[in-house]
């Protein structure tokens, strides 16, 4: 125990959480990725405004959430921004008369977003509450989840566009894991009892595959003598598995466990673990119908280790990372695993600072992005790990001027890889919520007019319908492919004589990033 009161100070700083969103699909020329300037969503500065959260559709809309107290009552709020457009204003989607906290939002393939909170109010049981917002539309009325006793709930979205979510709720004396599921166009089912009620549970989590349906919840709970760590599966159009035992028996694990599921429906879940003085990170995988592997460790067994972060990249290598205390300071460190078992632990963030609030994202091409929280600058940083294997060096995104007490941050990334980042920014005034984007594709071409045949001297009309989801677009230039060219979104070409021309198209936004276009026009006499 002396070991672990050398940490308090620090740990009371160190708080981790995990956002992941991400949309897959083909994406345009990359040329000169850009992270753009930071805005504003949480309009005027307020107290109190925490918990960002943000998720991007594959159609590259982006969507934030946070809470905000206001005459002591806590709001979850939203703004909203469609590609190649600008954010909307603060809504406000709980009731004005319940006390919303503990959010959590995810976004289906048809860019429908789901929220759903932890909401009381006096005199009424505590509930889980949600709301939607279909793609173009506005936020619906908040209904009804399953009753809560304690924590925010998590959701998952699976390739149907299925919404899981897990709470705790008070049974028997003791808390047990929850679990409702939400249709496409239907409603929440009855709220089902995942973990054993002989046991207390806590800390929740779930997440489901956008390809393979499966969903995977996993929870800690407390057999009278050790924490453990146990998860329950549920296959496309199937039911909850009976709960299977993650962790060891006669170990303590602890943190709250995080679990990520690849696009064949295997699961893997990191968790902490404490023996002997040591507080170390380990990690166990599950086919879709096998049982879970023996738990091995990850970080350096010598060290102490706060919560750590876990999840799948779109090649189907997995990325854990955690933060490791390491010559004096809390450290981001995270280990991969590809075809074979995990690599060497790294470590990502200066290992001269504290790191806190890890969060991370995925982009359709296999890259994987870390963020985190740098204490005492309260500096934040990402970096990105390319599909090949490379770390990129680390960029800082912006500083709050003071420390958050509930620093929540949050990666969501678009089928273009473009990513969008939320934080909290704090100073003596105000908290508020930032967004800053990274602006790495091409503009998005919708249609693309180029006759296919013409004849010699005779003006054919060419024309092209695009948008950049981040920048304006800067220039479009034909090439007509007999050695002429022009400019502009629409225009008109005369060839001079019979053959076959290619005609190619450059689009270029104005951070530099280029999408090209090609056909061919076979001119006759």
């Amino acid at each position: 125990m002396a070991r672990r009161s050398r940490f308090q100070s620090l740990l009371g700083l160190v708080v981790a959480t995990a956002a992941i969103s991400c949309s897959m699909a083909s994406a345009p020329a990359q040329a000169s990725p850009t992270w753009l300037a930071a805005k504003t969503v949480s309009g005027p500065d307020f107290m109190a405004t925490l918990g960002a959260k943000v998720v991007v559709d594959r159609f590259g809309n982006a969507t934030a959430v946070w809470l905000r107290s206001a005459s002591g009552v806590g709001l979850l709020e939203a703004a909203h921004r469609p590609a190649g457009g600008t954010w909307s204003e603060p809504q406000t989607v709980s009731d004005l008369d319940h006390y919303a906290q503990g959010a959590d939002v995810v976004v289906d393939d048809k860019g429908t977003v789901t929220a759903v909170w932890w909401a009381s109010a006096p005199g009424e049981h505590d509930q889980i509450e949600s709301a939607r917002r279909k793609l173009g539309g506005s936020w619906s009325s908040p209904t009804l989840v399953g009753l809560s006793d304690l924590g925010a709930p998590r959701v998952a979205v699976d390739h149907s566009g299925q919404v899981t979510a897990v709470w705790l709720q008070l049974r028997s004396g003791k808390y047990a894991v929850s679990t409702s599921t939400l249709a496409p166009g239907g409603y929440w089912s009855l709220a089902k009892t995942l973990s054993n009620l002989a046991y207390g549970s806590v800390s929740p989590a779930v997440a489901a595959d956008r390809k393979s349906g499966m969903t995977v919840a996993t929870w800690m709970s407390n057999d009278g003598v050790h924490s453990v760590i146990w998860a329950s599966r549920r296959p496309s159009g199937g039911t909850w598995s009976t709960p299977q035992q993650v962790s060891e028996s006669g170990q303590d694990a602890n943190n709250n466990p995080q679990v990520t599921v690849d696009n064949l429906g295997n699961a893997t879940i990191v968790f902490g673990r404490y023996d002997s003085g040591s507080h170390d990170t380990y990690v166990s995988s599950s086919t879709p119908t096998g049982a879970w592997s023996t738990p091995e460790p990850l970080s350096d067994p010598a060290n102490f280790v706060t919560v750590q972060v876990v999840t799948t990249t779109a090649k189907g290598q997995t990325v854990a990372a955690w933060t490791e205390y390491r010559g004096g300071f809390f450290v981001v460190r995270a280990s991969v695993r590809s075809q074979g078992g995990w690599s060497a632990a790294v470590s990502l963030s200066d290992e001269a600072y504290n790191a806190a609030s890890i969060a991370t994202g995925v982009a359709p091409d296999g890259s994987t992005y870390v963020m985190w929280h740098l204490v005492p600058t309260y500096t934040l940083q990402i970096v990105r790990r390319t599909a090949g294997g490379a770390w990129s060096s680390t960029k800082d995104l912006g500083s709050d001027s003071l420390p958050s007490l509930d620093p929540v941050h949050s990666i969501g990334v678009d089928a273009g890889g473009n990513a969008v980042v939320a934080y909290e920014e704090t100073s003596t005034q105000a908290r508020r919520v930032r967004v800053r984007a990274l602006d790495r594709a091409g503009p998005v071409v919708s249609s693309l007019t180029v006759p296919g045949s013409a004849l010699p001297r005779s003006s054919a009309r060419f024309s092209v319908k695009a948008k950049d989801t981040w920048s304006k677009i800067a220039s479009y230039q034909w090439r007509f492919g007999d050695g002429t060219k022009a400019k502009g979104r629409t225009t008109s070409h005369a060839y001079a004589r019979p053959g076959t021309y290619r005609v190619k198209l450059t689009i270029r936004d104005a951070v530099g990033n280029v999408t090209t276009r090609s056909k061919i026009v076979r001119v006759g006499r």
